[in-house]
């Protein structure tokens, strides 16, 4: 894949946070090559129904449970990693006519169980956003939730998780994860990517990316792997591919 000056910006900047703030207790020996800046843990999210276009009354399960065999995108391998404490927060944009934003989850009802722990959290940066536990079992993962539309709109929804905000200033927060190793773990940073499954619409939301980008981002925003989309943002170091980025509409 041939990515352009912005991009090759972008990696550029990650590359030198990272190795800047990379620390750890494991092994300096690496016998792996990495194909991005770090150990990059994916972790698969999908949508039932898979579709852009939904009506008000219609349920969206989030799926992501995954087995404890987790790929790491950057030494293309699975590991067998146990008891780690994913943490995810999720939030959802709302968006009109007139590409204003509001909060998402207070228009639609979110069903969490309560297993998980779900924490609510109004009126942040993002607007409202739920912040949960994975739930770990029989070498499985397990989180799930339902999303019940009742207002027409444009959406965005992402999903990142609280290591990954905790990185910098709070890392002491991550102790406990830190604390969890596996075999092929080397003294690299970790980074948490919720991938969506299926097709996430991006481009036919980049107007409204680009809005949450300047507003709420801060310009951190940027793709990967869409060039078109990767134009539209500046070359910040928040991949939206990364951070289980995805768009729907939802219509009377």
């Amino acid at each position: 894949m041939t990515y352009s000056i912005k991009r090759y910006l972008a990696f550029s900047l990650l590359f030198s946070i990272v190795t800047l703030n990379s620390c750890g207790p494991q092994g300096t020996d690496c016998p792996y090559d990495f194909k991005y800046y770090a150990h990059i843990l994916q972790l698969p999210v999908g949508f039932e129904p898979n579709s852009r276009i939904y009506s008000v009354g219609d349920t969206i399960k989030v799926n992501a449970n995954l087995s404890n065999s987790i790929y790491d995108m950057s030494t293309e391998r699975y590991s067998t990693i146990e008891g780690f404490p994913f943490r995810p927060t999720v939030v959802l944009f709302r968006f009109n006519e007139e590409l204003e934003w509001e909060a998402g989850f207070r228009l639609n009802e979110v069903l969490i169980d309560s297993v998980y722990t779900p924490i609510y959290n109004p009126g942040g940066r993002t607007g409202d956003a739920y912040t949960s536990k994975y739930v770990y079992s029989n070498e499985e993962y397990l989180f799930d939730f339902e999303i019940v539309l009742k207002t027409p709109g444009r959406y965005l929804f992402a999903m990142v998780d609280e290591y990954d905000e905790n990185i910098g200033s709070t890392e002491y927060l991550n102790e406990e994860a830190d604390a969890i190793q596996w075999e092929g773990r080397c003294e690299k940073h970790l980074n948490i990517a919720y991938w969506m499954e299926d097709n996430e619409h991006l481009l036919e939301y980049k107007n409204e990316i680009r809005l949450i980008d300047t507003l709420i981002y801060y310009d951190e925003l940027n793709s990967l792997f869409d060039d078109d989309l990767e134009e539209h943002l500046d070359p910040g170091h928040r991949e939206v591919e990364f951070s289980g980025f995805r768009g729907f509409e939802v219509i009377e």
